[in-house]
């Protein structure tokens, strides 16, 4: 049973992306040597008429650990370095909830219910008992799994409304954007490639793993005989996420971390022209070369997709991370821990 960060969208996930919450004025500050310890009811911080505990501390530490990398975040960053992440991100969430309150952005008690009804049908839970045994396993009552849940909803509400509606990044801001920034658009060679994998399993005996690429050779036969290399990727490659685009690996950085050897085989070759087979730790792959292209600027055209999306979101947290700092101008925050 996965619960992860549950209900938290991509704007909430935006807003910490930005780095928004570091304590700031309004906060009374204790500095600590070491991470807090002590039993999960403990409360750390007093966010107005809302408690922070080290319960809630923890977990959200443990969901860091898990998700760090997405989010910016080293997972393996000492444990009082996380814990004092974790409590800058939670004190704008309860400032953001209590926003959200006002505005009525809140979910009712009705959709809460619902919300659970929801969760216990997709994850197959049978019942009650069964829902709150679950739970406990990661330290949390039904209350503060439905808390959780209403305070991210209600903060997405209120971002939707009062910040992301605001912020729109046109197409000519974006390319105004990427005139004045063009040395976040470099990129050195690259390579498009397409690739065709089989796996050998580990452990395989030699006479396994010389099998297997017996197969390929005899696929390798049909791409010379002119069957489309894409095609064959779609019905034979077992690397089903490129097979499904004809084997399409994108274009690849010269050094990128994939299987070794197929970065070099990759540049090795003439565009349009197909490697024989390729031994990796994983198995046996054809790799076919579409174009080598040098290193330069990344068209506007090709980054535009992508620029404005990033833009937004940059924005967005931003225009959230100045709310935060009047929130907590105004609010009684007391560091008890």
């Amino acid at each position: 049973m996965k619960f992860g960060l549950m209900a938290r969208s991509v704007l909430w996930g935006a807003v910490l992306l930005a780095g928004v919450a570091a304590f700031g004025s309004g906060c009374d500050k204790k500095k600590t040597v070491g991470p807090i310890k002590g039993e999960p009811t403990l409360v750390v911080v007093q966010v107005n008429d809302q408690a922070i505990t080290l319960g809630e501390i923890d977990r959200t530490v443990n969901q860091l650990r898990q998700q760090g990398p997405r989010l910016g975040v080293n997972p393996n960053a000492p444990e009082d370095s996380l814990q004092a992440k974790v409590i800058d991100d939670l004190i704008a969430k309860r400032l953001l909830f209590q926003e959200a309150r006002k505005a009525g952005s809140v979910p009712t008690e009705q959709e809460a219910a619902d919300f659970v009804k929801g969760v216990m049908q997709q994850q197959g839970i049978p019942n009650e008992d069964s829902l709150l045994a679950a739970l406990k396993r990661f330290d949390m009552t039904k209350e503060q799994f439905v808390l959780d849940w209403e305070m991210n909803t209600g903060i997405n509400k209120l971002l939707q409304k009062a910040v992301q509606e605001t912020v729109k990044v046109t197409p000519e801001q974006a390319q105004a954007y990427y005139d004045s920034h063009s040395e976040e658009f470099q990129r050195g060679e690259t390579a498009h490639a397409r690739h065709i994998f089989l796996r050998v399993p580990e452990g395989a005996t030699p006479e396994v793993a010389a099998s297997i690429k017996g197969k390929l050779e005899a696929i390798a036969v049909q791409i010379k005989g002119g069957a489309d290399f894409g095609q064959l990727a779609q019905t034979t490659s077992e690397d089903t996420q490129s097979g499904a685009r004809g084997g399409d690996l994108g274009f690849i950085p010269r050094g990128a971390r994939i299987p070794v050897p197929l970065d070099s085989v990759a540049f090795a070759l003439t565009p349009g022209s197909v490697s024989g087979p390729v031994r990796t730790s994983y198995g046996w792959h054809l790799v076919k070369t579409e174009e080598i292209v040098p290193p330069g600027i990344v068209p506007f055209a090709e980054i535009k997709d992508r620029l404005i999306p990033m833009l937004t979101q940059k924005r967005t947290g931003a225009r959230v991370e100045s709310w935060v700092a009047e929130l907590k101008k105004k609010a009684k925050i007391k560091r008890k821990a």
